[in-house]
């Protein structure tokens, strides 16, 4: 215990304290101005995501204006195309009702000249008709008059073999074969 009553001991103790707490203080303040660049550098960086986060902040009421501002432009847009295809729809209905006046009036032209086309037909029908009547009359008649013809024909025939017996009859006599000459005046056969 006689060493805790003396003062060298105490110095001692005191100086290796004060020595480990310089040391300490020493290391402290080495680490500390070592470290300092690293701090400003984080100090700024913090700053500026401070900064960027602030600016993207103070601009939220922008973009809401600018989007809110753009739908109602697209629905601008919208009612404005819808609008024209009204339009289209009302021109188109028009074209639709100028399309149907021109389909009544080919359908009743057609029909007109349907109608015009039937009745040239059923007068061709009937003249076909009448034609064909007169030409089996016509056949009629004609195989007739060739009947006709052909008892003529054959009244003439008989007449014109009567006629030929009789000029045979009436012919005088054949002359007598005569003997041949030969070539130059020469015997003969």
């Amino acid at each position: 215990m006689g060493r805790f009553r003396q003062l060298s001991f105490w110095v001692i103790v005191f100086g290796m304290v004060g020595a480990i707490s310089g040391l300490i203080a020493c290391g402290f303040w080495l680490g500390q101005w070592s470290t300092r660049e690293y701090v400003v550098q984080a100090n700024r960086e913090k700053d500026q995501a401070n900064a960027e986060r602030q600016a993207l902040i103070a601009r939220f009421p922008v973009v809401r204006k600018e989007s809110y501002e753009a739908g109602v432009a697209a629905s601008a847009e919208r009612i404005a195309n819808l609008q024209k295809q009204i339009d289209d729809f009302g021109d188109m209905k028009a074209m639709i009702a100028d399309a149907h006046e021109i389909v009544a009036y080919t359908l009743r032209f057609l029909g007109k000249r349907a109608e015009i086309a039937d009745k040239r037909t059923a007068e061709l029908l009937r003249q076909s008709r009448v034609a064909a009547a007169n030409s089996v009359e016509a056949k009629q008649s004609l195989e007739k008059v060739d009947k006709k013809l052909a008892e003529q024909t054959a009244k003439v025939d008989a007449a014109a073999s009567a006629v030929q017996q009789v000029e045979k009859k009436l012919a005088p006599p054949p002359a007598p074969p005569q003997q041949s000459k030969g070539w130059f005046g020469f015997g003969g056969h």
